[in-house]
């Protein structure tokens, strides 16, 4: 729902006004909201994650390999996301939010090596990432970010078969030049199968508000709607920055006419990058989390 002008300025005198700045949900601005998740839920999957983020966000990611054929670069991943239909009842032939959702997470699935994934010269594990939104309260609401977290657990937890190849090599007729084989066996056995590799090189989603002088993580809707600039920025394990982009979650109602700075983004940056670092870490116990239920990632 948009709110008026003297909501959307109560909001920003709420944050600007005061020391420390008040937020509607009690948070510090510093702050994630409360995180909770669950891993190994799908049966048949090869790894999965559920997340709940806040109380207005729930998303599930599913992983499932697949021989397929072998690209240049090795195998693939593949990302999808669906919107289920209590989130967008409406008009869903022509709704843009699951094909921005499957661009977005796309993005982060591409910084993962791929070469590992190729067994013979023409085949290749193609890996498929499949989630779906179960719940966005709030129309715009942050839903890349508790993708990003499900997505990096459900990699995390996710084994593929082993792959054995015969050490043999074929003669071209002709030519004396050899080539490997293309056969291969699969080991059906689980306690075979193996992890994935490079995932230090996945990112979680970390959003960040300037609001005046106030920086602030994981902003709802209505304080993104007062920034001058919110922005999405990847975060790696070792705190370091894959990426940042502009984004828009709300109507665009501004606080003041001037721009972020660019001393006012490298904090901006910084911030992300500091609360990004901690989920990931506090995320780590969820993996051994041997409970039923969520456990409780950030309470």
């Amino acid at each position: 729902m948009q709110l008026s002008l003297p909501e959307l300025s109560y909001t920003r005198q709420s944050l600007t006004a005061f020391e420390p700045p008040i937020r509607n949900d009690g948070r510090s601005i510093d702050q994630l909201r409360a995180l909770s998740g669950q891993v190994n839920i799908l049966p048949g999957a090869h790894g999965s994650a559920r997340v709940k983020w806040g109380s207005t966000i729930e998303v599930l990611v599913g992983i499932k390999a697949e021989v397929g054929d072998a690209t240049i670069h090795g195998g693939t991943f593949q990302a999808s996301v669906e919107v289920s239909p209590a989130v967008t009842i409406q008009n869903r032939e022509t709704d843009i939010l699951p094909s921005s959702l499957t661009s977005s997470l796309q993005d982060v699935l591409d910084t993962l090596p791929v070469d590992y994934l190729k067994f013979t010269p023409s085949r290749a594990w193609v890996i498929h990432v499949d989630a779906i939104v179960l719940l966005c309260a709030v129309p715009n609401e942050n839903i890349i970010s508790a993708l990003s977290l499900a997505t990096s657990l459900a990699l995390q937890t996710t084994r593929i078969p082993k792959i054995s190849t015969p050490n043999v090599t074929e003669m071209v007729l002709g030519s004396s030049k050899f080539e490997p084989s293309e056969e291969y066996d699969v080991d059906s056995e689980w306690d075979s199968a193996l992890p994935l590799q490079g995932l230090e090189n996945l990112s979680v989603i970390i959003t960040a508000s300037s609001i005046d002088h106030v920086l602030v993580i994981d902003p709802t809707v209505d304080e993104a709607n007062v920034a001058q600039a919110t922005y999405a920025v990847g975060v790696l394990p070792d705190g370091t920055i894959s990426y940042t982009r502009t984004i828009s979650m709300g109507g665009g109602y501004a606080s003041t006419g001037r721009a972020i700075t660019g001393e006012r983004y490298i904090s901006l940056v910084k911030a992300a990058s500091v609360a990004g670092t901690k989920l990931l870490e506090a995320s780590k116990s969820l993996l051994t989390f041997e409970g039923s239920g969520f456990f409780d990632i950030l309470p």
